[in-house]
């Protein structure tokens, strides 16, 4: 998870809008991730 955060981090902080697919694909895996870590009373 801190990989995903920090790289859509790095690419919104560079400006590079041409990257957005990018930020998008490392949003899902985080989305797809939080999927399957159990929830612990929230």
């Amino acid at each position: 998870m801190r990989g995903h955060t920090g790289e859509i981090s790095r690419i919104i902080r560079a400006g590079l809008g041409d990257y957005k697919g990018h930020v998008t694909a490392h949003a899902v895996a985080i989305q797809n991730t939080a999927k399957i870590i159990p929830a612990r009373g929230i």
